[in-house]
């Protein structure tokens, strides 16, 4: 049988398609802001992890931004994702891979 997963960006999603254009932007940057740690401190952890997850909620919520011509926050909104991109640390180098073998027949 089929389980059902629940990924945080799928409200936001169904207000954007209803075409709740303010509250669909809301709701995916929301999904970007940094939780705060047990300690009351922020981190640089979302609620989302996979780094396309990050990438399609700040796209859609730019989307929804251009779509409603509120280019003030437009504007503001993507000086806060660059913000984001500096507060994060780069992502880990992919391990080196061994030398391709050239094919021979």
């Amino acid at each position: 049988p089929a389980t059902a997963v629940w990924a945080p960006w799928l409200d936001a999603a169904c207000l954007e398609g209803q075409r709740h254009l303010e509250e669909a932007a809301a709701a995916f940057a929301a999904l970007l802001e940094p939780v705060e740690s047990a300690r009351g401190r922020a981190t640089s952890q979302t609620l989302l992890e996979s780094p396309a997850a990050k990438s399609f909620c700040a796209l859609r919520s730019s989307s929804c931004l251009a779509q409603l011509a509120d280019w003030g926050e437009l504007g503001q909104w993507q000086h806060v994702l660059a913000s984001y991109r500096h507060a994060q640390p780069p992502p880990p180098e992919p391990q080196a891979q061994s030398q391709a073998q050239p094919f021979t027949n």
